[in-house]
C-alpha cells in the first residue's frame, strides 16, 4: 500500500478546514503573521511558497508541530536529499535508538505529534518500566 504524498498546500487547507468553527482563514494569517488572508490564499494554491521565516507561526496558527511542518516545506521545496541532510544535522545529539524513536512517533502520528499528555507519558512509562526493570 502506497502512502499519500501531502503537499504543503494540502496540510494548510485541510487544516483550515479542521478549524473551520475556531479560526477564520484571516484570524490564521495574522496569527501566522502572514500580510492577507489573500496571501494565504495563494499558499493554499500552490501559487507562492510560504517564506521559511513564516513556516514556524504558520504551523502554530494552523495547530500544528512547527519542526514537522518545515521539515514537510524543506522537502517538497529544496527536496528530499536535502531535507534528509538538515534533519541528520539537528540530530546530532540524538543516539540511533532515540531517532528510531522519533521516526516511529512522526509515522505514528502522521507526521503531527501531538503534545505529550500526562495520561501519554503514564502510558509510555508503564509500556517501558518492565524493559528498565529487566536491565537493572
Amino acid at each position: 500500500m502506497s502512502e499519500t504524498k501531502q503537499t504543503v498546500a494540502s496540510i494548510i487547507n485541510a487544516r483550515i478546514e479542521a478549524l473551520a468553527g475556531e479560526k477564520s482563514p484571516q484570524q490564521i494569517a495574522a496569527a501566522a503573521g502572514i500580510a492577507s488572508e489573500r496571501m494565504l490564499m495563494l499558499y493554499r494554491l500552490e501559487a507562492a511558497r510560504v517564506p521559511l521565516h513564516r513556516v514556524r507561526n504558520l504551523a502554530i496558527a494552523l495547530d500544528l508541530d512547527p519542526d514537522w511542518l518545515m521539515r514537510i516545506c524543506v522537502e517538497e521545496w529544496m527536496g528530499p536529499e536535502i531535507a534528509q541532510d538538515l534533519q541528520q544535522s539537528y540530530a546530532e545529539g540524538l543516539t540511533e535508538n532515540e531517532r528510531v524513536w522519533l521516526e516511529v512517533l512522526r509515522h505514528s502520528s502522521g507526521g503531527n505529534v501531538p503534545p505529550v499528555t500526562p495520561e501519554g507519558a503514564a502510558m509510555i512509562w508503564r509500556a517501558l518500566e518492565p524493559r528498565f526493570a529487566r536491565e537493572q
